[in-house]
């Protein structure tokens, strides 16, 4: 059954449709959740139910969607830009040298660039590049996001202050790069 199908299906109360599109996508983005956001799965299924449910009220008030997986994982990744921001958990630094003053090594700066450094590297993914073209070369969001493909500079911040908090977290034992 195609999107076009479910939607108009969901739009005139079929609950089936709204099954069918959850189970569809459910695996699917709740993977690309867990990893888009550096949360757990427990947080991306929570994300994504709640998208589901967003999805189940828009389309009562006349939202147009288009493409199903699409407008699910953008109702995610808003709901959890909301979430963080609400929690402050999204931090942005401007330098490496911002970035060092919140790091507890008694103002070795050379042990945290060492540390930092150790990490980043291991880091072999878009967090690398972003992390270093912003941090090492200081490249503006703008320039990121026509390097790196994305379509606003916001979307480079936002991917630049995930892969941070990432290289924050491990920096700290909380996680593997």
């Amino acid at each position: 059954m195609t999107d076009e199908i479910l939607l108009q299906q969901l739009a005139n109360g079929d609950r089936k449709a709204l099954e069918t599109i959850y189970l569809r996508f459910r695996t699917t983005l709740v993977s690309r959740g867990k990893y888009a956001f550096s949360c757990s799965i427990q947080d991306a299924e929570d994300l994504y139910q709640e998208a589901i449910v967003s999805l189940e009220k828009n389309l009562g008030n006349g939202a147009k969607v288009t493409t199903l997986e699409g407008y699910l994982f953008t109702t995610m990744r808003n709901l959890y830009l909301k979430i963080q921001k609400k929690e402050q958990k999204i931090e942005a630094y401007d330098d490496l040298e911002a970035l060092m003053r919140t790091l507890p090594y008694g103002g070795d700066a050379e042990a945290y660039v060492k540390k930092a450094m150790a990490i980043l590297d291991e880091m072999k993914d878009v967090c690398n590049s972003i992390l270093k073209l912003r941090l090492l070369y200081d490249w503006s969001y703008e320039a990121i996001k026509e390097t790196m493909n994305y379509t606003t500079p916001e979307g480079a911040k936002n991917q630049f202050s995930r892969c941070l908090k990432r290289l924050r977290d491990t920096f700290f034992g909380r996680t593997n790069p």
